[in-house]
């Protein structure tokens, strides 16, 4: 393939909209363009395919000395909403902060914003906001004034909670402070309210005992040997910046046995989630927060106490996912159980940077195969002093060639569950599980590790499939047909399907009823689009209609599009223009059959310019990543001519009525038919009857309305026809 066309192709298969139903901006992927959205940093920029917002700081001020805002949000104070969005940072950069949320466009400008960190990887930000004003020209906001350096942000989507959900404490009452000054006890109990919200607040003047300043709620039935999960939301102010303090389970009175941990706090609110085994017994436990020993503020919010149930981790394919049971089953020089809290988990530290498969944690003797979809989880983190740091993970190889199905993730020093969907790219009875953390130094914890057979991810056939062929096409003037694909018309000589080893190679023929298709996976993020190109360029400006049939049913419904695109290449150097289809799918588990005018086509060139024809692209892609497989067939250009009857073969049928409410009469030429068997959509056979006639009707009475497919056997042969059912 040319590079230029390599490249345009490319450009094409980044086109995608979808954005949530209820998102109450406009624009949010910027796939509109300059509009909508206002401010010094309003930039929209594509690259391929895909549109974004980019700004460059180029010197650092107030926050909001660089702003991109969307502004006309009906916004009611006390109402929550969730503002979700993409962003990150250049490498050069590295790593900056940018403020978002949802505000006031006016003096006083009051907003409910939270900082958030970007780095060189996108990450998506999810942020949960009390609105602290009403206004019918609120504002959603990104302020990225006080540093230097590239923002990309994309995908932005704001959302409405529609009520607000009640807090399970678990054990606890009150845990989200919202009924006030009451359960909770201790100099350090005083709840206060912004924007909504209710949390607990206490400022430490003077530093002491961690026991000094403490909040408790008690009366709490703890078994020693038990295992608790504690869970809450903390944070300090911007002036105090970092402070620690402890919290845990206890006694409330002598010898106050307790099982703690020491949390930092910063001013971003993070949430805490440990697992504690009681060290010891009483009706009149208490869960505690002492933070006497720093000064400094300290919010705590969304307090919950729950029992271990006590059930197994399910690690799925994997034995001893959440190292409980030691140093056993995994291997690698960086495979070390350590222990903190009654909890284990893999620590390893690396010291010096080289390869990342320098410092590597394995579990093998996994049966994978290849082109199933699998689902790696596992919580992950680093320690403060190393702050941030990357590591690889995913699937692969034992043994030479080491061929592997990886992703980088960054781990921050808080806690995170990454989840990985993977596809594998190799079959192995003695697969692996890897993590490899070597291309940089410091501490990596890893804990929770499981991985699962995706059955909904496709994974090259688990996807529902066709039980009745496609439609059959028309019977058309050859001369009038340029066919890429279908058995009923001569096709396209040369024609290559995942052509140039660019897309999905996962293609492969089927047959039903002599009916040939082919069945295709797709998979996202990549390869999500099907090259097809037939080696020269053709003329079919003559042509007027377009023809495709497929049938798809997947779980990963979501925004889903099946855009098939046309290009065109003058002077066979590479793509001179395109023209692409928008297409929707929101019929699954029957065929869809598209038949429209070429100038229906939507987007890139208007005028449809197929003097040189050279390849045709489907993308198949929605809002969640995954495989998906397509089934495809009758891909052809045609001028929506049909031959009259005296052309056809003998083995033509005519049905009438159809549709009908009552019956169908099928009557062949010259042929007997001996049986019709009528099935649904669904592959059910709901009638199966023999005849010995030229004509025969089909009762339909006992039917529901629908699609119904008749499989007519004559003396002649086999063919199908689509009935319908008022």
């Amino acid at each position: 393939m040319k590079k230029t066309t390599l490249l345009m192709l490319l450009a094409f298969i980044g086109v995608f909209f979808a954005q949530a139903q209820d998102n109450l901006l406009t624009n949010g992927d910027f796939e509109q363009g300059q509009t909508v959205w206002e401010g010094n940093a309003f930039n929209v920029q594509t690259d391929g395919g895909n549109s974004f917002n980019f700004a460059d700081v180029a010197t650092a001020g107030n926050a909001f000395d660089v702003n991109l805002s969307q502004r006309g949000l009906d916004i009611t104070e006390g109402e929550s909403f969730t503002l979700t969005f993409d962003a990150s940072t250049d490498a050069t950069t590295g790593s900056r902060t940018m403020i978002a949320g949802i505000g006031l466009f006016v003096d006083p400008f009051t907003a409910q914003i939270e900082e958030v960190t970007l780095t060189s990887t996108t990450q998506t930000f999810t942020l949960n906001l009390t609105a602290n004003f009403s206004s019918t020209d609120g504002r959603v906001l990104f302020d990225m004034g006080a540093e230097t350096g590239v923002v990309v942000i994309d995908n932005v989507v704001l959302t409405a909670d529609g009520g607000q959900s009640t807090f399970d404490g678990g054990l606890l009452s009150n845990g989200d402070f919202e009924e006030g000054q009451t359960v909770w006890e201790g100099n350090g109990f005083n709840v206060q309210m912004d924007g909504g919200n209710s949390f607990n607040f206490v400022d430490v003047a003077t530093a002491g005992n961690a026991f000094d300043v403490n909040l408790s709620q008690r009366g709490l039935n703890i078994v020693e040997g038990e295992t608790y999960i504690l869970s809450f939301e903390a944070s300090t102010d911007a002036t105090t910046g970092s402070r620690t303090m402890l919290a845990g389970i206890g006694l409330f009175v002598e010898p106050f046995t307790a099982q703690i941990e020491e949390v930092t706090v910063t001013s971003e609110t993070q949430t805490f989630t440990y697992s504690l085994v009681a060290n010891f017994s009483s009706t009149d436990g208490r869960v505690l927060f002492d933070m006497g020993a720093d000064t400094g503020i300290i919010v705590i919010d969304n307090v919950s106490l729950f029992l271990d149930d006590g059930s197994t981790f399910d690690d799925g394919l994997l034995t001893n996912g959440d190292f409980e049971q030691g140093q056993v089953v995994w291997e690698g020089n960086a495979f070390n159980v350590q222990m903190d809290g009654g909890n284990s988990f893999n620590f390893a530290d690396v010291a010096t940077a080289g390869n990342p498969f320098d410092v590597n944690l394995s579990q093998r003797g996994l049966n994978i195969t290849e082109g199933d979809s699998y689902i790696l989880s596992f919580d992950a983190s680093t320690d403060a002093t190393t702050g941030t740091r990357t590591m690889i993970a995913g699937i692969g190889l034992f043994v030479d060639p080491f061929t592997a199905q990886v992703e980088e993730v960054t781990l921050t020093s808080t806690t995170q569950t990454f989840t990985l969907n993977l596809t594998a790219n190799f079959s192995s009875a003695d697969g692996r599980v890897l993590f490899d953390m070597g291309a940089e130094t410091g501490v990596v914890v890893i804990d929770n590790v499981s991985l699962f057979f995706d059955e909904n991810g496709g994974g090259g056939g688990n996807d529902a499939e066709p039980m009745v062929a496609a439609p059959t096409p028309p019977n058309r003037d050859a001369n009038e047909v340029f066919s890429i694909y279908s058995n009923a018309y001569t096709n396209q000589p040369d024609v290559v399907f995942g052509a140039f080893d660019v897309g999905t190679q996962a293609i492969t023929e089927q047959d039903i009823e002599g009916d040939t298709f082919l069945k295709i996976d797709f998979t996202q993020p990549d390869p999500q689009f099907l090259l097809v190109d037939w080696g020269t360029t053709v003329d079919v400006s003559d042509l007027t209609f377009f023809h495709m049939d497929y049938w798809i049913d997947t779980s990963l419904t979501t925004g889903l599009i099946a855009n098939p695109k046309f290009s065109n290449h003058v002077g066979d150097n590479g793509e001179t223009s395109g023209f692409g289809l928008t297409n929707p799918v929101n019929t699954f588990g029957e065929w869809v059959s598209i038949d429209i005018p070429i100038a229906d086509f939507d987007f890139e060139d208007p005028t449809q310019q197929r003097d040189a024809l050279r390849q045709f692209v489907l993308t198949v892609v929605g809002a969640e990543n995954g495989v998906r497989t397509l089934f495809l067939d009758n891909l052809y250009l045609h001028n929506n001519t049909v031959l009259s009857a005296e052309s056809f073969d003998v083995n033509s049928l005519a049905i009438f009525p159809n549709p009908s409410s009552n019956f169908w009469n099928i009557e062949t030429n010259n042929a007997t038919i001996s049986n019709v068997m009528v099935v649904d959509l669904a592959g059910r056979v709901v009638q199966n009857e023999t005849y010995d006639s030229e004509t025969v009707r089909i009762d339909a009475t006992s039917l529901k309305s629908g699609i119904y497919i008749a499989k007519v056997t004559t003396t002649n042969g086999t063919k199908s026809v689509k009935l319908i059912k008022r």
